[in-house]
């Protein structure tokens, strides 16, 4: 399983509220975040995503290493809450063994921003298992009778 640096597939730019921005970290920010236990990010270039002035999520390796268990273990019918850079939901939709995902994502204009980005780098076959519903997941209520294989919510800090 591999993650795909995100700033490969998404471009900066700006929908409404949401933006995405490349963001590089230099060898000395590396070797600095290094003396912070557990917030190593290793040179590079990543994507950050913001709604308004909140950074909701970058694809840092901090990020790859949190989310590794449930990109392991996902397979048949999928719920995600958030599609955020969509770096989980790109590496989900390459197993062969996951059948349907559904994304719901809170904001419109991350949803505006993000997708088009991802079906037009993607392989179109990805994206027949894919809905995109745009709600709070909190406020949510499932038709009655549906059930998933894997669920996966990103808990914030």
């Amino acid at each position: 399983m591999n993650w795909t640096p995100m700033a490969t597939i998404l471009t900066p730019g700006k929908q409404g509220n949401a933006s995405i921005a490349h963001v590089t970290v230099s060898l000395d920010a590396s070797m600095f975040t290094a003396l912070r236990p557990g917030e190593y990010v290793p040179e590079g270039t990543y994507a950050q995503l913001r709604v308004g002035r909140t950074l909701m999520m970058s694809d840092t390796s901090m990020e790859r290493v949190t989310n590794f268990e449930v990109l392991r273990c996902s397979h048949g019918d999928v719920l995600i809450a958030g599609l955020g850079l969509g770096m989980i939901l790109v590496p989900i939709l390459a197993k062969p063994e996951v059948t349907k995902v559904l994304v719901l994502e809170k904001y419109q204009d991350v949803i505006d921003l993000v997708l088009p980005q991802l079906r037009a780098k993607l392989p179109p076959e990805h994206f027949a298992k894919l809905t995109v519903q745009c709600c709070d997941v909190l406020e949510w209520l499932p038709p009655k009778g549906l059930t998933w294989d894997t669920i996966y919510q990103e808990t914030h800090r």
